[in-house]
């Protein structure tokens, strides 16, 4: 008797409502429910700002954690492009009308983009690598928490170890700190309006961009060996 076909791994039409919802809560929670008085750029930049940092921590905190909670799909590498396509989709969706209430050039949204795409990519490899298995999802989970609230509880010791009492002014060392803490990095980016992008502005895009490629091909070609691997014959307990 054949086995039966192995099934595809469905749509994920729920990680794209949750996005959907995410970003209404991002709006929500920095734009809040009245207009403002003077409907300016100036006006609606640090709204802007803050609900691309929520979108972040969705991004970072939120979709591995949710991911890492449920059960471990059948196929991990296509549900992992799948994911991929969401997150990317859901960024792009929002980032570039929303750019239109503020004084951003397209160099500075690029950069941006830059980061947020580098951040997705990240979380999906840390999610891919966490699924490949029903054991050791917890681990992940805590290594999750561990790269991403981390440096948000370590960046005001950061700040000052480097001479500086805050996170967003500008003062911060942003070629030595930054580029490794991707809520500051996004803070500094969307801070600032100056044109062209300077080299250390760039480097807080590329920095987390490069280090997510790098983690989601490590993943893939993990998952991708693991898949490949034949399951060891179980010893035999019969009497001859």
């Amino acid at each position: 008797m054949n086995p039966s076909p192995r099934r595809d791994e469905p749509p994920p039409r729920g990680l794209l409502l949750l996005s959907a919802a995410w970003i209404a809560l991002s709006v929500l929670v920095a734009f809040g429910t009245r207009p403002p008085l003077l409907p300016l750029a100036a006006t609606y930049s640090p709204a802007v700002r803050l609900s691309l940092i929520v979108l972040l921590g969705g991004i970072l905190i939120a979709y591995p954690l949710l991911r890492l909670t449920q059960p471990v799909p059948s196929r991990p590498t296509r549900r992992a492009i799948l994911d991929l396509a969401v997150l990317l989709g859901a960024i792009h969706a929002y980032l570039w009308p929303v750019r239109l209430a503020t004084p951003w050039s397209l160099e500075r949204t690029a950069a941006i983009d830059t980061l947020l795409c580098g951040a997705a990519l990240a979380a999906v490899g840390l999610v891919l690598l966490g699924t490949r298995r029903e054991r050791g999802r917890t681990s992940w989970m805590l290594l999750v928490l561990a790269l991403t609230a981390g440096p948000i509880v370590a960046g005001p010791l950061l700040a000052a170890i480097a001479g500086s009492s805050s996170l967003g002014d500008g003062s911060l060392e942003v070629g030595s700190i930054a580029p490794v803490l991707p809520f500051v990095a996004l803070e500094r980016l969307a801070s600032s309006t100056t044109v062209p992008l300077g080299a250390d502005e760039w480097r807080l895009a590329l920095v987390p961009a490069i280090a997510g490629v790098i983690l989601l091909v490590v993943a893939m070609a993990i998952a991708v060996g693991t898949s490949r691997t034949p399951p060891r014959p179980r010893a035999s307990t019969g009497h001859g």
